[in-house]
């Protein structure tokens, strides 16, 4: 239906491509605040299927005595250690994805030490917040400590964070200077971004009714942007299991729940049909029409 509707929208014929499986297949982790236990492998089938049960029951049994929730000295530390293993493991560069703005630029502000750059990346990356400059005048004192944690390698994308900022940040991943992103969801099913791991610290997210469990299908999206065909072999999901999992969440049947159909509930005004006839000589030239 879409290929079709391309098709007459631009008149030019439109085929569907595609394939039946992920080319860059994802290895599943869980991280224990200083070890990455594999849960998932990456051969062949179902998420299920790859699944390593015992793995999982030495995870299970490992965060029973942990807290229910950390401080932020904890968590901080808990950090520090995430970003040691995946530096040891080869797992940069990596999408740190969360929930809360505020959560995120505590952590990313919280971990003066880690520096991921060298001299060379550094000097490039002053060179274009000096462009920045140029252009904000006043509201240059905002992006200074932007510009600190990307020369040391980190970044924080969410809806907050200055234009100027988001517009740069993912050119500065792009070119392999910025090796860890903080981010919430949307930038996890938006821009792209070349990472090997994607790293979830938590399953628990806000909605319409509260808090809840994230859905199946944000889920697969998020873990999707681990790997990128030419670029990685495979990619790596990493659950954070830092303290007890929340009543509210079974993390295998998370993990094994297929993909919602999705489908639009949006509707057409008049309004819309008549302003937007308005630009076209004959209703035929609006059904043919890329608004159609």
């Amino acid at each position: 239906q879409f290929a079709n509707a391309m098709t007459r929208a631009t008149g030019r014929l439109t085929r569907l491509t595609g394939l039946k499986r992920r080319p860059i297949r994802i290895r599943m982790w869980a991280h224990l605040g200083g070890k990455l236990t594999e849960i998932c492998h990456n051969r062949d089938g179902t998420i299920e299927q790859r699944f390593k049960k015992k793995a999982w029951d030495y995870v299970a049994r490992k965060i029973r005595d942990r807290p229910k929730r950390l401080s932020p000295g904890q968590m901080r530390g808990r950090v520090l250690q995430l970003f040691t293993d995946l530096e040891r493991e080869d797992k940069f560069p990596a999408m740190i994805v969360g929930f809360s703005c505020r959560l995120l630029n505590r952590l990313a502000h919280g971990i003066p030490s880690v520096d991921l750059t060298d001299a060379s990346q550094k000097s490039y990356i002053h060179r274009r917040f000096e462009d920045i400059r140029a252009c904000v005048g006043p509201e240059w004192p905002m992006f200074v400590p932007l510009r600190d944690m990307c020369k040391r390698g980190i970044g924080v994308h969410h809806s907050q964070q200055p234009k100027f900022y988001l517009e740069l940040l993912p050119d500065l991943v792009r070119r392999g200077m910025v090796k860890a992103v903080f981010a919430t969801s949307t930038l996890s099913v938006g821009i792209d971004l070349p990472c090997r791991s994607v790293v979830m610290l938590s399953l628990i997210r806000p909605g319409k009714n509260g808090f809840g469990p994230v859905e199946p299908n944000l889920l697969k999206q998020v873990m999707g942007r681990a790997g990128r065909p030419g670029l990685e072999t495979e990619g790596n999901f990493v659950l954070a299991m830092w303290q007890q999992p929340d009543e509210r969440v079974n993390v295998k049947e998370l993990l094994f729940a297929p993909s919602a159909p999705c489908q639009g509930n949006g509707m057409v005004a008049p309004r819309e049909i008549v302003t937007t006839l308005l630009h076209h000589k004959t209703a035929e030239d609006l059904l043919l029409s890329p608004f159609s």
